[in-house]
């Protein structure tokens, strides 16, 4: 999907930091240009789940600038998210 979306120019200047195992689940991490200009970063983790749970997705979208300050606030976003019960 993130190829075809790139390929597309969906997501001009995307650059990925990384892709694959990390903080108990999969972590996605990627860049790309706003319209307006300012590079966008964004991270999405999907949390191991149990075989047979529901699976839940985390996202959280900042501006490349904000990402350092905002790290305490998703640390937190990921320490607290408890999934449905």
């Amino acid at each position: 999907m993130r190829d075809r979306a790139a390929e597309a120019g969906a997501l001009p200047g995307y650059r990925e930091w990384r892709l694959g195992r990390a903080e108990g689940g999969t972590v996605w991490e990627c860049g790309w240009e706003a319209p307006y200009g300012a590079l966008l970063r964004a991270a999405q983790v999907v949390p191991d789940t149990p075989p047979g749970g529901d699976r839940w997705m985390l996202g959280w979208i900042t501006d490349d600038g904000d990402w350092a300050g905002a790290a305490a606030d998703w640390s937190t976003v990921r320490a607290s998210f408890r999934p449905p019960r």
